[in-house]
């Protein structure tokens, strides 16, 4: 039921409604997911799984026991992921197992994650991360034969042969051929059913049209209707004896990409040179001006989500926040419980729920000034913070920059602690820093407070900074894999120096002040207090 609630939804509606439709009518015409795959000459992601790591030709679904976990590579509030391979096969390539949690009364797919998996699904671009495949773990299903920590865990064949010898124990008086039977032959099973006498009723074992048995049942039809009822019996305490020590849980299967550009930034003695920042910048565009036109938001642009292969290729990942958008519906509303804190426009920071794609274009700038200034340019521990670093360089919202703000809904809550207004002096405070007026003028753009002044992906793809010299290069990464979580964690280790001077009150106070979930880490880091919080629509 889990598998067909996900892949069952996989529809999504063309990006606006014709021409000649009322734009307040819904859309009619739906569109397959097939229609988004129609026109890409390389063939669709799914299809490589036979490649990467299907050698031994398994069949679906399989368990996350077949995989072997190598590394540790990334964590967030979804949970961990890991770099695997399968285990006994052939396949050169390791692949990304991503853990997803399931919610535990009643056990079911959090829905955050079967909407990730229909976009991915629909997805198919080479600037996108692959999805190959969804295994679970021991405590969803009991296919095949798995043991840890020196205690057997049965998979349901194990458990099907032990009902039926039970049955069979029980039946041994009635038919005495049954216990001459060697319960560990391998048709021991096909045994116990032809000592059973054939009667005239055992063609048909699944009972009457209404779905219903027969009062009158045969002795084939006893036996398999009570080796059924031990086995479901037995499987859901089995079940039950997983579930109580760890959760059940799923696990998407990903294409492994070596480098994720957080990583990369925070690399000891590796600089990115302008042709390099470049080309990576004009591949994450590439990828968000395909996820925009067939009509996805990705929510959740970030450097630590963008993975670079030892090759120099970029894929844009961890679509959990990504939603599809639907123009046929006026105003779309969205929740602004989203995008991560150092990457959040000014609309949403400001409670807007009727935003479009141009919150990618806001955050894509900031990874840009990232790559050029080798640290986030508006770094804010709580949304107050990070509106007031904001303001600071882009300007106070005004008639002239920002018209719209006024009518959002925390904008009286957070221009209280504005002291004065600011002036926009973006280019002004970045031109010394980058030293590259081009460049400067080119991120100016992306980072305008009015979403409607911001281009599009397609106009950000047309910019002539992309075609003056030096011309975007490709640059190999041919080194240990590197990723944001290495970093993270040699940060944390370390311990900060103290400052005897700071009184205990001022130690409290930034103490209450530091958001630990903030920054690039976590997607959705809590409001601050004293601030509505929307209703989650999407």
């Amino acid at each position: 039921m889990i598998f067909a609630e996900i892949f069952d939804a996989g529809r999504m509606k063309r990006k606006g409604p014709p021409s000649n439709q009322n734009p307040s009518q819904p859309s009619k015409k739906k569109c397959e997911i097939s229609y988004v795959r129609r026109h890409f000459s390389n063939s669709h992601p799914f299809s490589r799984a036979e490649q990467i790591y299907r050698p031994n030709k398994r069949k679906f679904p399989a368990r996350v026991d077949a995989f072997k976990r190598i590394a540790h590579i990334g964590e967030g509030t979804y949970g961990l992921v890991f770099q695997a391979k399968i285990k006994g096969g052939t396949g050169r390539e390791h692949v990304a197992l991503k853990r997803i949690v399931m919610c535990q009364e009643p056990v079911e797919v959090p829905e955050s994650f079967i909407r990730e998996i229909q976009i991915l699904h629909t997805l198919n671009h080479p600037n996108v991360v692959a999805l190959l495949d969804i295994v679970t773990n021991e405590q969803v299903s009991l296919v095949g034969e798995y043991e840890r920590d020196h205690q057997k865990w049965f998979d349901q064949d194990i458990l099907y042969n032990q009902c039926v010898q039970l049955v069979a124990k029980k039946l041994g008086s009635e038919y005495p051929q049954i216990k001459g039977l060697n319960p560990k032959s391998k048709d021991f099973v096909a045994q116990v059913r032809q000592a059973i006498p054939l009667e005239a009723g055992d063609h048909d074992l699944h009972g009457d049209a209404d779905g219903d048995f027969n009062d009158n049942k045969t002795a084939r039809q006893k036996y398999d209707e009570e080796v059924r009822n031990e086995l479901n019996k037995r499987i859901d305490k089995e079940l039950k004896k997983r579930r109580a020590n760890n959760p059940a849980c799923f696990f998407l299967v990903f294409e492994f990409v070596d480098h994720d550009l957080s990583g990369i930034l925070n690399a000891p003695n590796l600089y990115l040179r302008q042709e390099e920042i470049k080309h990576i910048f004009l591949e994450i565009m590439t990828g968000l001006e395909y996820l925009h036109s067939v009509g996805i938001m990705h929510r959740d642009v970030k450097c630590a989500n963008v993975l670079i292969s030892k090759s120099g290729h970029v894929k844009l990942c961890d679509f959990n926040l990504s939603v599809f958008m639907d123009q046929s519906k006026h105003p779309n509303e969205y929740t602004n419980r989203a995008v991560t804190l150092w990457y959040r426009p000014p609309e949403i920071i400001l409670g807007s729920t009727t935003y479009d794609e141009t919150v990618d274009i806001w955050s894509a700038g900031v990874v840009l000034l990232e790559m050029l200034l080798r640290k986030a340019p508006f770094q804010g521990r709580t949304p107050l913070q990070q509106w007031k670093t904001i303001c600071e360089k882009c300007g106070s919202p005004s008639q002239r920059n920002f018209p719209d703000a006024a009518k959002l809904p925390w904008y009286d809550k957070y221009m209280e602690h504005i002291p004065r207004p600011y002036q926009r002096q973006f280019v002004d405070f970045y031109r010394p820093l980058i030293k590259n007026d081009t460049v400067v003028y080119f991120a100016d753009r992306l980072l305008q407070m009015d979403p409607k002044c911001r281009p599009s992906a397609k106009e950000v793809l047309n910019d002539p900074w992309f075609k003056q010299e030096p011309l975007p290069r490709l640059k190999q990464f041919n080194f240990h894999s590197c990723h944001e979580l290495r970093f993270r964690k040699r940060s944390t280790d370390k311990p900060k120096p103290q400052k005897y001077g700071a009184s205990r009150q001022k130690q409290q106070v930034e103490s209450d002040s530091d958001d630990s979930d903030s920054g690039s880490y976590d997607p959705t880091p809590p409001a601050s207090p004293g601030i509505p919080e929307a209703p989650s629509l999407f």
